[in-house]
């Protein structure tokens, strides 16, 4: 049986008709100029491996590979942002629209249909997120991407670790892997996730001291929030549950974002950081004044 669909995206190049991808469930494509791509752009502005897109039943990701002109949704420039159905994608002069599956099905129903599938069907869920990203580190070079081959070695460890904490891998982007905790205690779910990204951190560790001419550093973000857990549209005729996050995983991707120069710790959002107190130490990450209070962090230390 062929995977769920997740979305539709509509890509639209410059000179050219546009054509249209259908994404599954745990589906990655990469999309820039070179003909190895899944999607390939005839743009001259495009990178030659620009940025992925990639999609689970809790929704999809975009991720920017370094690109040379940086990747755009809805106009503002992003390196890991999850998707909403009506956003658009800019690479260049290329446009990417996309369309969330499930947002078809509930558009087609009534108000008051909508309101009750939303009762029936669509129930608040505690939601912590894990966000990991690797990189290559070279003495007096700017951090870069480390090769697909050891991005799949290291999201591979990421897996097993992130399982025995009680998590799962939801979707392994380039270099970054995003990892969920659904439900349970949110006190103990917060602690089980850093304790993961701490065993995560040492194998890094472990996995740099066994290349010679560069390292490897991880970016480890942690967030905790609510979200909606519900069957809609395939995941139901399924049996399976489709999870919108919405707040934490946006809330980690713009703390992995905005934070740049933070590596080999611990980073943790002020929700996650209040639900880790008595557990663990932590100190409010001091940085430039003038920015948003969604860039709030903190460094978790020790345990208590």
């Amino acid at each position: 049986m062929p995977n769920q669909i997740i979305a539709t995206l509509r890509i639209k190049c410059p000179d050219e008709a546009e054509k249209s991808h259908v994404l599954h469930e745990g589906e990655s494509v990469r999309i820039g100029r070179d003909a190895n791509n899944d999607l390939v752009l005839s743009d001259p502005a495009a990178s030659r491996v620009h940025a992925t897109i990639s999609a689970s039943s809790a929704g999809v990701v975009i991720a920017d590979n370094k690109s040379t002109n940086g990747t755009f949704l809805n106009g503002r420039q992003v390196t890991l942002r999850d998707v909403q159905s009506g956003d658009v994608i800019d690479i260049g002069s290329s446009k990417i629209s996309v369309e969330i599956a499930t947002s078809k099905v509930v558009e087609s129903l009534s108000s008051s249909s909508v309101s009750r599938a939303m009762t029936a069907q669509l129930k608040p869920i505690s939601v912590t997120v894990l966000v990991g990203t690797l990189y290559q580190t070279e003495e007096r070079l700017p951090l870069s991407v480390p090769s697909p081959q050891l991005c799949e070695e290291w999201s591979a460890h990421a897996a097993k670790v992130v399982k025995e904490f009680g998590g799962a891998v939801d979707k392994q982007i380039s270099n970054h892997i995003v990892a969920l905790w659904l439900g349970g205690n949110s006190s103990e779910v917060a602690a089980n996730a850093v304790k993961a990204a701490r065993r995560l951190s040492e194998l890094t560790t472990v996995l740099a001291s066994q290349m010679s001419g560069c390292g490897i550093e991880a970016k480890l973000i942690v967030s905790s929030g609510h979200g909606l857990k519900g069957m809609v549209g395939g995941a139901q005729q399924k049996g399976n549950n489709f999870t919108i996050l919405g707040d934490p995983i946006n809330a980690a991707f713009l703390l992995e974002e905005g934070i740049e120069d933070i590596t080999q710790k611990i980073i943790v959002c002020p929700s996650t950081a209040e639900l880790l107190k008595g557990k663990f130490q932590s100190e409010e990450l001091k940085g430039d004044s003038s920015k948003p209070d969604n860039l709030r962090a903190f460094i978790i230390g020790p345990s208590v």
